[in-house]
Formats: structure tokens, sequence, C-alpha cells
């Protein structure tokens, strides 16, 4: 899941993604938000895997 994130945010930030600015920068909050949840939980920090799994269905579920 970190990998998914990681290239999404890449491509949000990217000069070429039409997203709105606005849009844009909340995709890469969530995103950094997720990675570091998800580093929390591999390093025994956190157990939020509901949190992440719920905000990545959100987002996912926007997609479609």
């Amino acid at each position: 899941m970190q990998k998914i994130w990681a290239i999404l945010v890449i491509d949000v930030m990217s000069d070429n993604n039409k997203l709105p600015i606005e849009l844009r920068a909340q995709i890469i909050s969530v995103g950094i938000w997720i990675q570091r949840e998800i580093s929390d939980i591999m390093a025994g920090n956190s157990d939020n895997f509901v949190g992440v799994i719920e905000i990545t269905q959100i987002i996912a579920d926007g997609l479609v």
C-alpha cells in the first residue's frame, strides 16, 4: 500500500496533473498521512489498520 500511495502522491505532484490545485494538495496530505501511519504500523507504534483501510477505500471509491 505504501508503494501505491507513493506513486499516487508523485503523480499528483506532477506539473502534468490536471486536477485542481486544492484537490491535489488534499490528496498529497492524505497520502503523506497514510504513508506515515503505515510506517508506524510496521514499526509497531500504531495499530490503526482500520483507519488506513477506510481512508484508502474512500479515495478508491471516489476514483471510480
